[in-house]
C-alpha cells in the first residue's frame, strides 16, 4: 500500500507528535499542529485516512488472524509505502530461554522492498505497539 503525497508531507515535517496506525483496512497519519495567538496556544488534532488493504499476518504457529492495528510512534518507517508485515510472537533463542526472556518480532516489508526488522522485549520501548485485543479499522479512529 502507497503512502500517498499529503501523508508525506506530514511524516516529514518531523513533529514529536505525528503517529501511524496501520490497520488491514489502511493507514491512519496523526499529527498535533499548535499556534500560539495572543500569547495563548492552540492544539489541534490532523487526523489523515488512507484507505487500502495491508497485508499483516502472525507467523510461528499462531492460528489466529490479526484484526487489530500497529501503532507506529516513528512514523518516518511507513515513508516508503507498505507490501505487508509479519509478526512473530515470543521468539526465543536458546540463551533467552535460560534467562526465561522472549521477544515479539515485527517485519515490515515496504513498496520498494526493504525489510524492517523490529525486536520487542517487555522492559525496553519499541518503535512498534502491537493492538490485538478487539478488532479495529479505519473507520472506528
Amino acid at each position: 500500500m502507497k503512502i500517498d503525497a499529503k501523508a508525506k508531507r506530514i511524516i516529514k515535517k518531523d513533529n514529536m507528535g505525528t503517529c501511524g496506525y496501520i490497520y488491514r483496512d489502511g493507514i491512519v497519519i496523526k499529527t498535533v499542529e499548535s499556534h500560539i495567538y495572543k500569547g495563548n496556544e492552540f492544539r489541534k488534532d490532523i487526523i489523515h485516512k488512507i484507505a487500502g488493504a495491508v497485508n499483516i499476518y502472525y507467523t510461528n504457529g499462531f492460528h489466529k488472524s490479526f484484526q487489530g492495528r500497529l501503532v507506529m510512534h516513528n512514523a518516518s518507517l511507513m515513508l516508503d509505502g507498505i507490501e505487508s508485515i509479519k509478526i512473530c510472537l515470543n521468539n526465543k533463542s536458546e540463551t533467552m530461554k535460560k534467562l526465561n526472556l522472549t521477544c515479539n518480532t515485527i517485519t515490515i516489508k515496504t513498496e520498494s522492498g526493504l525489510k524492517i526488522y523490529e525486536n520487542q522485549f517487555s522492559f525496553l520501548n519499541s518503535d512498534i505497539t502491537i493492538q490485538d485485543d478487539k478488532k479495529q479499522s479505519i473507520d472506528d479512529y
